[in-house]
């Protein structure tokens, strides 16, 4: 009997040990989103690599079929991304979660469409490179038209 459970727990651990844990629900071109079907509209969130480079956050996406409205950038989404040196926001994002900028050392800019219909912006994080990291600042933000 102590056999078999230690078989049917060794089996356990290994099934966990190789299930990869997602906290996203597709990626295209490499930004990782939550989507939700019945809503048409997708959150960035982290994915399995970290950030590195420009990050362009579109408008829209479109994943298997269906065309999602890019609303949020959730909470945490690119902390860490010690590479990420600018993002472009999407005309439809509304809310910028907390702390989504955290360790983002080498961060320069973040671009929001002129017009954007922001709801929320403020803690983005520490160790971002910008100088005021708890609200986000217009020296950080450079309106644009797009």
């Amino acid at each position: 009997m102590k056999q078999s459970v230690l078989k049917i727990c060794s089996w356990i651990v290994a099934m966990l040990a190789t299930t990869a844990v997602h906290a996203y629900d597709f990626q295209v071109d490499g930004v990782y989103y939550k989507g939700n079907a019945t809503a048409k509209t997708a959150s960035v969130t982290k994915g399995d690599d970290l950030y590195s480079g420009t990050v362009t956050i579109p408008a829209t996406v479109t994943n298997g079929g269906v065309t999602y409205n890019v609303t949020a950038i959730e909470a945490n989404a690119f902390a860490n991304s010690i590479h990420l040196t600018g993002v472009n926001i999407g005309s439809n994002v509304t809310t910028i979660g907390y702390r989504a900028f955290q360790n983002c050392e080498e961060l320069a800019s973040v671009v929001i469409p002129d017009g954007s219909p922001f709801h929320s912006y403020t803690n983005l994080g520490k160790n971002n490179g910008v100088e005021n990291d708890e609200v986000i600042t217009s020296e950080l933000l450079q309106l644009t038209e797009n």
